[in-house]
């Protein structure tokens, strides 16, 4: 096979890489924060309060500053009256954006935590209500409230009273509000939340609205650093978080941690991933047989989520394009060519373009198909991006024919035919090159056979490529005009 193949082609393909964005949160919650949560712990602050006091008089924040001040810092327990019914007139102050102290805030939130164990149980609920208003509204204390070490706080809040689902879904809301800020990231993964979260998911059986909060919150931790490789450690952690949560029939959790996952990949490590027994789900499926599994759900989100990884995967070397196809995942993304989204069939091209870097590897992709597949893509009312998707991926599989492939891909499926009418629409360097490359590779594996040659040259005449390869000589750049002379010298018309 010529050796002299454009450095676009002969590496695996990473412009998948630059064209996934980091998607936010908020496409994934569709909401503005908070509404997803539909049963979560906040929306019962929606229900009128039934105070004693007016919650908008001076007189009743007045009274609990008043109470803040005179207490007995050396008391043993709380002293504070009716402190459930002033925690909820703030909260709703605060939602209402109708109220904010810094200073008495801080008194509350100190009273509180010194108090926490003795605290009854119904007061600290309020409480918590209240820290979620906390973090949700006033954004702009976030470092007051890191400067008063409210992580820690939190954590500690949780460790103690982890039996109470109110509590520890308002907790959990407020690290994924805090997390939606890329500078206290850092500060999450150095007070151990990754590992609070796993022990949370371990002890019970969390509810949705929870499940939900953690999704946010470990694909926050996973993209809000520029750099996780320092994390790896958590990162493993993290996996087994975002593995336990896919077989939650919520959409926005499945895309979410698939999202996750994807990030938490180390591409330096992928033998950790493929293949370390951990990283199962449920100690009974691997990771890429559920992958391969959402190439059958009925949603376009969690296809495209399931291929990235799959993608990732297809950047590493050939016992990793093995493991793809072990898995069943190959012979599924052959299938999603079918798709009617542009973007699944592009994405699945790319994977299998990455995957046949072997003839073995050819081999399994042409049992499935793949050829089928690909030319009804191309020939079929596709748009000019995709048609050139289809050009780069046979070009891909060019680089792995051998005389055994020669009856199926090339007689059979007069691939020749596809890379001159590719020439023949597309006027871009690139598409050129791949198209060009292709018909030299194919050539290359025709070898001396005359019988190949010849019918090689009865495809290429009926294609005018006489006329085509002429025009290709005198391209003004220099690669392609020098690949077009190769190739005349090979055919010899």
């Amino acid at each position: 096979m010529n050796s002299s193949i454009p450095s676009l082609i002969s590496q695996k393909r990473e412009s998948f890489r630059v064209n996934i964005r980091k998607i936010h949160h908020d496409d994934y919650f569709n909401s503005k924060r908070f509404s997803v949560l539909s049963s979560t712990t906040s929306t019962k602050m929606s229900v009128p309060l039934e105070l004693e006091s007016d919650p908008f008089s001076p007189a009743f924040i007045e009274s609990l500053s008043e109470a803040l001040s005179s207490h007995d810092l050396s008391s043993s327990s709380p002293s504070i009256a009716d402190l459930s019914v002033h925690l909820k007139g703030l909260s709703l102050l605060i939602e209402k954006k109708a109220w904010f102290d810094s200073d008495l805030i801080e008194k509350l939130l100190f009273y509180c935590f010194r108090y926490m164990d003795s605290l009854d149980d119904k007061v600290l609920v309020d409480f918590c209500f209240f820290l979620e208003k906390l973090c949700m509204f006033c954004p702009i204390y976030y470092d007051k409230l890191v400067s008063m070490r409210i992580v820690e706080k939190m954590k500690s809040l949780l460790q103690t009273h982890r039996k109470s689902r109110d509590i520890t879904e308002s907790v959990f809301f407020c690290f994924t509000q805090i997390s939606s800020n890329p500078e206290y990231i850092e500060l999450l993964m150095k007070n151990d939340i990754v590992l609070e979260i796993l022990i949370t998911l371990l002890l019970d059986k969390s509810s949705l609205v929870l499940v939900k909060m953690i999704s946010w919150l470990t694909y926050n931790m996973t993209t809000g650093v520029p750099d996780f490789k320092p994390y790896y450690s958590y990162g493993k952690f993290l996996f087994t978080i975002c593995a336990q949560m896919l077989e939650i029939s919520s959409k926005e959790v499945v895309t979410c941690n698939l999202a996750s996952i994807y990030y938490l990949i180390n591409e330096d490590k992928l033998d950790d991933f493929c293949f370390n027994k951990d990283f199962l789900i449920n100690d009974k499926i691997h990771i890429l047989e559920f992958v391969n599994k959402c190439y059958r759900n009925n949603d376009d989100d969690i296809k495209i989520g399931a291929l990235k990884i799959a993608y990732k995967v297809s950047l590493g070397k050939e016992k990793h394009a093995e493991l793809l196809i072990e898995k069943g995942l190959i012979k599924s993304i052959i299938g999603l060519l079918r798709e009617k989204s542009e973007k699944i069939q592009t994405d699945s091209l790319v994977i299998i373009g990455n995957a046949v870097d072997t003839p073995k590897h050819l081999d399994h992709c042409l049992q499935n198909g793949l050829l089928e597949e690909l030319f009804e893509v191309f020939m079929g009312n596709s748009t000019l991006n995709l048609k050139k998707e289809c050009v780069l991926c046979l070009a891909q599989c060019t680089m792995s024919l051998t005389e055994g492939h020669w009856l199926v891909f090339v007689k059979e499926a007069r691939v020749l035919e596809l890379f001159c009418e590719a020439l023949d629409i597309f006027g871009e360097s690139e598409v050129i090159k791949l198209s060009l490359s292709g018909i030299q590779n194919v050539l290359a594996c025709a070898g001396e056979d005359e019988e190949k040659i010849r019918f090689c040259k009865i495809v290429l005449e009926g294609q005018g490529f006489d006329k085509i390869i002429e025009k290709m000589t005198g391209h003004h750049e220099g690669e392609v005009s020098l690949k077009a002379m190769e190739l005349a010298n090979m055919i010899k018309f």
